[in-house]
């Protein structure tokens, strides 16, 4: 990867600036992306695959782009899981929401994406599914193999068992995960996508240390706010950031705590005191244990 990074245009600081300039990469995100153990090797090499996805050299891809590249079937897990790259709805996602958003999934440890499945389905965030969304779960997981797999009608039953013995007949995320742990064919092509997804985009011996390092952030967790916030900012410039981060402070305080708010006001008053130039941006994650 070194020889690499060498031999396609990076032995300058003038280049390399270049390669910035010409993505939107300003210091924030770039020093957001260093403490996700991404430098600039592995953005060019992030940059060749979204560009061989880019077939219509548009600059954004959708989802049929990216698994087409991936050469995996899609499902409606496997969209569900990536349509969070697709930050406004536009089915076009960036070069940056395209980094994020794979390293997101390819960082997951085994009980974290267990988690992160989970959550697809607990749509009002109870915290509790009911026996309907367990089965769409597991029917969106499986795909197509859903009408002619026992193992998946099997992994139902077992599971229409558990529910059967709890208060309201719900699946709590804490007898979901045990159930994952016993039986890991539950997730079983989540975690298939996730490691075709490892070995086509950097490779498994990268995603293995950045799994690694996401455990040693000092977060409580992970979701997709900060990636929301990062690319928010990348795209802002200086002349309508102030506005942008009002407005999201606005929203903070009616969907987050007071700790998650003060976060952001203190991002607001270090860059009225820099003059509204390149706001330090603090990484704060709010969802999935590590």
């Amino acid at each position: 990867m070194g020889n690499l990074f060498a031999s396609c245009g990076f032995a300058t600081r003038a280049r390399e600036k270049a390669f910035n300039k010409s993505l939107h990469l300003n210091e924030t995100l770039l020093q957001t992306l260093r403490g996700l153990g991404l430098d600039h090797k592995h953005l060019f090499a992030l940059y060749q695959i979204f560009s061989a996805m880019d077939k219509d050299k548009s600059g954004e891809i959708n989802l049929m782009e990216f698994f087409e590249y991936i050469d995996l079937k899609r499902s409606r897990f496997s969209e569900k899981a990536f349509s969070v790259m697709d930050r406004n709805g536009s089915g076009e996602v960036d070069f940056i929401e395209f980094v994020l958003a794979v390293w997101n999934y390819c960082s997951f440890n085994h009980a974290s994406l267990v988690r992160f499945a989970y959550d697809l389905y607990d749509i009002d965030g109870s915290g509790e599914i009911e026996h309907d969304e367990v089965v769409r779960c597991v029917r969106e997981v499986w795909g197509s193999a859903w009408e002619t797999s026992s193992s998946a009608q099997k992994i139902v039953d077992k599971l229409d068992a558990i529910m059967a013995n709890t208060p309201n007949n719900r699946l709590s995320a804490a007898l979901f995960q045990e159930f994952a742990v016993r039986h890991p064919m539950l997730l079983f092509p989540a975690f298939e996508l996730q490691m075709e997804i490892q070995r086509k985009v950097l490779g498994k011996r990268f995603w293995s240390r950045a799994t690694e390092k996401r455990g040693s952030l000092n977060v409580n967790a992970l979701n997709w706010d900060h990636v929301k916030e990062v690319t928010m900012l990348s795209r802002q410039s200086s002349s309508n950031l102030l506005t942008s981060m009002e407005e999201d402070i606005g929203r903070q305080l009616q969907l987050k705590p007071a700790d998650s708010v003060s976060s952001w006001g203190a991002v607001l008053d270090k860059n009225l005191r820099n003059g509204g130039e390149s706001p330090l941006v603090t990484l704060k994650f709010t969802a999935y244990a590590c």
